[in-house]
């Protein structure tokens, strides 16, 4: 059964009963998420209302620098961002109040990453507890290296729907070439203590599901990591595509292995639109909205959600003019032209 982008077992999808029930079980959201998908069959420029699967960039700080992150692919891009607004920027937990009082009655899903480490964050269990009142499936991603015994006792408290761990190596070396100097054996202690907290304290929350992403300097350590995983015992173990939209970036760190490849520019040759700016949307840690998780560096920017109603840029002039040029010729658009995430298939692969 595929949900949320990936394969899981109904064992999995039972584990997650109660989380999933609980947001599925207001009528608000489904009649919301129901306007949404007529929108999108329609391919209305104006949707029909509002975005259901939401994305919070509470930080862009990270203790890492990993090598396929575009901010180290791409520094140049990354220094100017920093020198306009982004550096050592943590959204403000009243901003983040603001937003989700707005949309909480109608999101769905609510994703608390992008370009950074969450747990850097000193409010970031505030705001999954602020989130789940209302009633919206939690999830977050974290490289889990500043993971304490307290944090992870307040991760199962606070009743995080969804932890997926980024984990791309199985081994010491690899970890510390890969991360930037990361250390392995702690991340893989913080895990084994959080698992074990989960079931000392009888608790389903959060899901752990492990990522790996199969890159040119982990891709032989893929039989490790499965036997890795099912000694930690996490919940679930996922192999994701590395997506980067610049060819000559993605040629630096891609797989030798054909079959983990997807060649994202002959695949969306066929693909003549895409379903993601009717159904996400992402607010950055300074309140700058734009897209998609592609859009790294804000180049399509549709306004800022501390300066104006999120309403009103969801379906404002700007995003109801990039939906029109989705439409029109996806392949114009820069952010989109090289992505492999169109429509989010093709996200996960089965090994």
């Amino acid at each position: 059964m595929k949900v949320l982008v990936q394969n899981y077992h109904f064992s999995d999808l039972w584990r997650m009963r109660f989380s999933i029930f609980n947001t599925l079980l207001r009528p608000r959201k489904i009649i919301n998420l129901l306007k949404i998908e007529f929108s999108k069959l329609l391919k209305l420029e104006k949707a029909y209302g509002i975005v259901p699967h939401f994305m919070i960039g509470i930080t862009r700080n990270c203790n890492y620098k990993c090598t396929n992150c575009m901010r180290q692919l791409n520094p140049v891009e990354e220094q100017k961002l920093e020198e306009q607004k982004f550096k050592n920027l943590d959204m403000p937990l009243e901003q983040f109040k603001k937003i989700i009082d707005e949309v909480g009655p109608d999101v769905l899903t609510l994703r608390l990453y992008h370009w950074g480490e969450p747990l850097v964050h000193k409010d970031f269990f505030k705001m999954v507890r602020y989130a789940k009142k209302h009633n919206i499936f939690t999830l977050t991603s974290s490289n889990l290296g500043l993971l304490t015994p307290k944090m992870a006792d307040e991760m199962i408290d606070s009743h995080l729907d969804y932890l997926i761990i980024s984990f791309n190596a199985a081994t010491e070396e690899t970890y510390s070439e890969y991360t930037g100097g990361g250390d392995f054996k702690k991340v893989v202690g913080n895990i084994k203590y959080l698992m074990k907290r989960k079931k000392e304290m009888k608790s389903k929350y959060p899901f752990v599901n492990l990522q790996f992403i199969p890159l040119r300097i982990n891709e032989h350590e893929i039989d490790k990591i499965k036997k890795l995983a099912k000694e930690i015992g996490v919940d679930k173990l996922s192999f994701k595509t590395c997506h980067v939209p610049n060819p000559e970036a993605q040629k630096k760190i891609d797989v030798t292995n054909p079959k983990l490849q997807i060649n994202a520019e002959n695949k969306n040759k066929h693909v003549n639109w895409c379903e993601i700016p009717w159904q996400e949307c992402i607010v950055c840690a300074n309140g700058d909205t734009t897209t998609c998780t592609v859009d790294i560096f804000n180049s399509e920017l549709m306004g800022n959600a501390f300066q104006k109603s999120f309403k009103d840029i969801w379906n404002g002039e700007r995003f109801q003019k990039f939906r029109k040029r989705v439409k029109e010729d996806k392949y114009a658009i820069g952010i989109c032209r090289y992505c492999q995430k169109t429509n989010n298939r093709d996200v996960f692969i089965e090994i």
